[in-house]
């Protein structure tokens, strides 16, 4: 540091001072000693820096037991104590004075002394259970003999030769002896200094050097006041300042004070030990190994046990290199050595985290410079967090890549995908390819009952025999209305532009727990190329009663027209003999299969399944019955994939009559299943939303019962006299209404939750509408409420909406403990109305955002986490959204949008 350069300017200024005076005779060039100002100077120097020396000395030898720092607190203990007292009693008398300070000052130079040689000696050798006691005794003993030193002074009990005036014999031997012993303390901590290079132990050696100095121009004063007395006293307070700088450096080490200090007194291997021994995490110390000024390798000087336990190493790698030791550097640890060779040469402290290639351990590391050219590192092991942390987002990213496969299923699965979300079908969703089909935008209600402006097209569909299906006979609307599955359902949709679509498939009704219809699903496919096949097929039958030659044309084109569109299906196709065996197949057949067509046709059907005993039974029961539809079976792909697939399968027959073969199709259900499935989970939710309806409906004749008859107490309460018994009753009758309103809360979140919505809708004024939510709030003090509110009119529900904006002001006003700015906003965008909520309150954490809108979470202490949830179905039915954007410490804005008429 550059402060340790100028740290001896003060020491060579005040001895080339000292020696000048005495040199020509300065010293009663000047006298002043006013009587107080001694003790005033002494109570000011020595109280502070040495009461911080002591403290720390006294906290450091309980913590590590070090006899040298246990000597080093005693012996500026005595020197600082005999120091204010002499200073006191030079008021009275400076013969006195002169008597305590020697006597003192001679017994804190040999503990000085003896300090600094058991720190030269490194004796750590006192037990804990003695630390305590030793300490009291020896800090005890000094005291006692400090006070009977000076009581022995002021009752003149010491021999007149020692406190007779001016400067005697024995007061100089004493003197000198005591300016000897300092000297040679501090010239023992000087060699000790150039060991370990410590900068806290060379300030300390300067302190002591000073307190040697200054006593030794106390040994040649011949007047007490003169220009050598104060001299001596400023040499003193010098080295008391010297000693609070080294302990203030003790902490800058990057230790706590009490280990710095016992660290600057330390000199041999032991005391080292006995510092790091007492450490949890692993230590280290190394010295940076150099090449052309970089950093190139490392050795290790020494570790503790809890290096070893975590790094697995031992003893043994002390003194060698880390090329010793790990072998073949590798990227990862050449990039540590430079950081380690920054750290040891500019004395930057630094963290890292690596794997350890020795014990395949994840650690961190804190590296830090005591000296230069050297570092420490403390150790963690980390391998638990870093386990905790990679499968947490390995969590994450199969969470994540499920999600996207079933979104993509969805958007690119040709099958059309219908879900109703009511009993009644009035509310109906669809896949991309639906929304396509109908040519609406996607997320809109394909329902034929829902009100969808600017409709493109409308449909009808018709039957076999060509008649139009009633609405409520179509599959989902039949599955819900009667709770059973309906298979194998072949209809025609008839466009308004022309367009003609024919689907087979099947629909099932969504129930929950107790058996009640919540809705239904159905899959269908398109079979237009099949229909217009088979009424091509059915054309050419009929015309083969003309002459041969026409016929054979006929037949020959019909051939080559069937076989482009067996082609053209996505689906697989096939053709099979009454013996069982393969005649014709299409391409996507052998896609399924990995097969070519050449070695597919003349193999047996079942062959190709992953249960050939199952395929054999159902194309033998074509045969028997004609037909066969939805039959489930799994393709075998020679690669090893299995595709599960609905085989519909009927006979095709001669012009006599004579069956020939069958004609089977297979429709690829594996994304089917998969969406099945999820269809499954979401029954499951159902019947949880069910049953906490029950819950809630059970609950609401009790707590009404409760609340008629805290009613009647209150009433009662009000015929007896006021005194404190009434006011208290009062009060709980209060409290037990207020947790009454509490649970009726939620009694009416799991009821809007679980039962279906069906919003009655009327033109509403919008700004009546927020206003009058806002007219039934009580809000705080501290919030303040902004409005920007236009007139406008939209198509909802209001009683659902006001619910909706009373929940998001509810939590906007608890999102504001310490009070706010509340702000709601009304504005138009195209054909949609936003309303916004925005509240300057605490924020939503990044983690709770994804959550929000899930049944049954909140972050609140009083909350069943309905409310938001409430509100997504409630702005849903309106066929609206819900959304929000939010910054942690500023506030969160929900914003409502629904489509309106003006």
């Amino acid at each position: 540091m550059q402060f340790l350069k100028f740290a001896t300017i003060p020491v060579v200024l005040l001895v080339t001072l000292i020696f000048g005076v005495l040199f020509f005779d300065f010293s009663e060039a000047f006298i002043y000693n006013p009587p107080y100002l001694l003790l005033t100077f002494n109570l000011i120097f020595y109280i502070g820096a040495t009461a911080a020396v002591i403290y720390i000395s006294i906290k450091s030898f309980l913590k590590l037991g070090s006899l040298a720092v246990l000597l080093v607190g005693t012996s500026i203990f005595i020197f600082a104590l005999s120091t204010i007292s002499a200073g006191w009693v030079g008021i009275f008398s400076s013969n006195y004075s002169i008597t305590i300070g020697n006597i003192c000052s001679l017994v804190a130079s040999i503990v000085q002394v003896a300090a600094s040689i058991l720190s030269l000696e490194g004796k750590y050798d006192t037990p804990s259970s003695d630390r305590k006691l030793l300490l009291t005794t020896v800090f005890v003993a000094s005291f006692l003999f400090v006070e009977f030193t000076s009581v022995m002074a002021l009752s003149g009990l010491f021999p007149s030769f020692f406190m007779a005036s001016g400067p005697t014999l024995i007061r100089q031997v004493v003197l000198g002896l005591t300016i000897s012993f300092f000297a040679e303390a501090s010239l023992i901590f000087g060699i000790q200094y150039v060991r370990s290079r410590s900068s806290v132990l060379l300030l300390y050696t300067l302190a002591i050097g000073l307190f040697s100095l200054g006593l030794f121009s106390s040994f040649t004063v011949e007047t007490i006041g003169d220009v050598t007395t104060w001299l001596g006293r400023i040499t003193l307070y010098t080295g008391t300042i010297y000693l609070l700088i080294s302990l203030l450096m003790s902490r800058s080490r990057g230790v706590n004070f009490s280990n710095g200090w016992i660290e600057a007194f330390k000199q041999d291997k032991l005391q080292f030990d006995a510092l790091i021994t007492n450490m949890n995490d692993g230590f280290g110390y190394y010295r940076i190994v150099l090449e052309n000024g970089e950093a190139v390798d490392y050795v290790f000087v020494d570790i503790n046990e809890a290096y070893m336990r975590i790094t697995g190493l031992g003893k043994e790698i002390l003194g060698k290199r880390a090329s010793e030791v790990y072998g073949s550097f590798g990227n990862d640890l050449q990039e540590r050595i430079k950081v380690y060779g920054k750290v040891a040469l500019t004395g930057e402290p630094t963290k890292l985290e690596f794997m350890s290639s020795k014990s395949e351990k994840w650690l961190a590391q804190s590296v830090y410079s005591i000296e230069k050219g050297c570092f420490a590192g403390v150790i963690e092991d980390i391998t638990a967090r870093k386990k905790a942390e990679e499968e947490l987002k390995k969590s994450r990213d199969i969470e994540y890549s499920r999600r996207v496969e079933l979104e993509a299923v969805m958007a690119t699965t040709p099958a059309y995908v219908w879900i109703a979300q009511d009993s009644e079908c009035r509310n109906m969703i669809g896949n991309k390819a639906v929304y396509e089909l109908l040519q609406l935008p996607p997320n809109s209600n394909i329902s034929q009952s829902s009100f969808v402006k600017e409709r493109p097209t409308n449909s009808v569909s018709y039957d076999n025999q060509g008649l139009p299906i009633p609405p409520e006979n179509l599959p989902l609307q039949e599955a819900a209305r009667t709770g059973k599955p309906v298979f194998g359902f072949e209809f025609e949709m008839r466009f308004d532009d022309g367009r003609r679509v024919w689907l087979y498939g099947n629909a099932t009704p969504m129930q929950d727990a107790n058996g009640s219809v919540q809705g239904s699903v159905g899959v269908f496919i398109d079979i237009t190329q099949m229909k217009q096949l088979q009424t091509k097929l059915n054309q050419y039958a009929k015309s083969l009663e003309g002459l041969v030659e026409e016929r054979t044309k006929q037949l020959l084109a019909a051939a080559l027209y069937s076989r482009n569109l067996i082609e053209v299906s996505m689906d697989p196709l096939v053709t099979i003999s009454a013996e069982g065996k393969i005649t014709d197949v299409n391409s996507a057949t052998e896609l399924a299969t990995g097969v070519s067509r050449e070695r597919l046709i003349g193999c047996d059907f079942s062959d190709f399944f992953t249960e050939p005993e199952k395929a054999r039974v159902g194309y033998q029961s074509v045969f028997k019955e004609g037909f066969i539809r939805d039959y489930p079976l799994s393709i075998r792909n020679v690669s090893g994939r299995v595709t599960y697939v609905l085989y519909n399968a009927i006979v095709y027959r001669n012009e006599s009559g004579k069956v020939q073969g069958v004609f089977a199709t297979a429709r690829d259900m594996t994304e089917y299943k998969a969406l099945e499935e999820k269809l499954k989970n979401s029954e499951r939710l159902a019947y949880i939303g069910q049953t906490a309806g029950m819950v809630g409906h059970d609950l609401r004749n009790p707590l009404q019962s409760v609340e008629g008859a805290i009613y009647l107490a209150k009433e009662e309460l009000k015929s007896i006299p006021e005194n404190q018994a009434r006011q208290s009753v009062h009060s709980m009758l209060d409290m037990i209404d207020e947790q009454v309103t509490y649970m009726n809360k939620i009694v009416s979140d799991l009821q809007d939750f679980v039962r279906p919505l069906t919003p009655k809708f009327e033109m509403v004024d919008i700004k009546k509408l927020v206003e009058s939510a806002l007219s039934g709030m009580n809000f705080p003090e501290n919030i303040q409420v902004e409005k920007s509110l236009r007139e406008d009119r939209a198509v909802l529900d209001s009683v659902l909406m006001t619910r909706v904006l009373i929940n998001l002001i509810t939590n906007a006003i608890q999102a504001m403990p310490k009070g706010g700015r509340l702000t709601l906003e009304i504005q138009r965008e195209g054909n949609s109305i936003q309303f916004s909520v925005s509240d300057t309150g605490v924020g939503i954490p990044e983690d709770v955002r994804p959550k929000l809108f899930t049944p049954l979470f909140t972050t609140k202490s009083k909350g069943q986490g309905f409310g938001l949830a409430v509100c997504k179905r409630i702005v849903e039915s309106h066929g609206g959204e819900i959304t929000f954007e939010s910054a942690e410490g500023k506030g969160t804005t929900f914003s409502v949008r629904i489509p309106s008429l003006k």
